[in-house]
């Protein structure tokens, strides 16, 4: 049984709403107070950690030679569930059963 939302709205799409509501939360808010570099050094940090989950859940399909296209579930050959997705995915594939 299928999601109503479930690859409804490509993942770009979902990336670009989200930096376009960014951008509306910068300019409504007030500033942090912080220096410039310590700015660059906390989202320096942020994006190595983001793509070092990205690069892990990669290699979990990858090993589990399965696909990482969202929009072909049926060409899935197994449902990933070590790595990062032992953490991430589990709660939600318990509940979906």
């Amino acid at each position: 049984m299928t999601n109503a939302l479930e690859l409804k709205i490509p993942p770009p799409v979902v990336v670009l709403g989200v930096a376009g509501l960014m951008g509306v939360i910068a300019r409504v808010t007030p500033s942090l107070a912080a220096p410039l570099s310590a700015r660059v050094a906390a989202a320096a940090a942020l994006a190595v950690v983001g793509l070092g989950i990205a690069l892990a859940g990669i290699r979990a399909f990858r090993r589990a030679n399965t696909t990482t296209h969202p929009f072909a579930p049926e060409r899935s050959s197994a449902l990933v569930t070590s790595g990062v997705y032992a953490v991430t995915d589990r709660r939600a594939a318990e509940h979906s059963a």
